[in-house]
């Protein structure tokens, strides 16, 4: 299963690829940080990711989901930061995986500020096609060497035109 929303993505850093691989019988975790609750968009996509790690690695790894900001402050510390904070977290191997907005990864990687634009995609199916497609694996494949993260897939909260207080 493949889903691919636009806006919001999961994350790992380069060190939680190099993992050991887990012995016969026995299962790793990755802990998995949104600032989303559990029934937010970014909770329903840490459920389904969790769901693919399970099924895909016959059950050698597993993801935690840990959403929300007071829970994941609480594993985080009180200095976290919403948006770069959990960006940060994820690039220092502090956190294995995370899922968050666009916005945050402009700062190392403007190429992908270009999602934010006003009325860039026609529409949500649209918006999925590109991300889905070449333009959406162009931009996670410099996610790497810009960011310092491998991006493995876009999400959405839903396409926005615009947005105010």
């Amino acid at each position: 299963m493949q889903q691919v929303w636009k806006g919001l993505f999961a994350l790992s850093t380069m060190l939680s690829l190099l993992m050991p691989v887990p012995a016969p019988g026995q299962e790793a975790t990755l802990r998995l940080f949104s600032d989303g609750g559990p029934a937010s968009p970014y909770g329903a996509g840490a459920a389904a990711f969790a769901e693919e790690v399970i099924q895909r690695t016959g059950g050698r790894y597993r993801s935690e989901p840990i959403l929300g900001l007071q829970a994941v402050g609480q594993v985080l510390g009180p200095n976290f930061a919403v948006g770069r904070g959990l960006l940060d977290a994820v690039r220092s191997g502090e956190a294995d995986l995370g899922i968050m907005s666009a916005a945050p990864l402009g700062t190392y990687a403007a190429s992908v500020l270009m999602l934010d634009v006003p009325f860039l995609f026609r529409d949500a199916q649209h918006a999925r096609a590109e991300l889905d497609g070449s333009v959406g694996q162009e931009l996670l494949a410099k996610l790497p060497e810009l960011g310092g993260v491998i991006g493995l897939a876009w999400s959405e909260t839903g396409v926005r035109r615009l947005t105010n207080k």
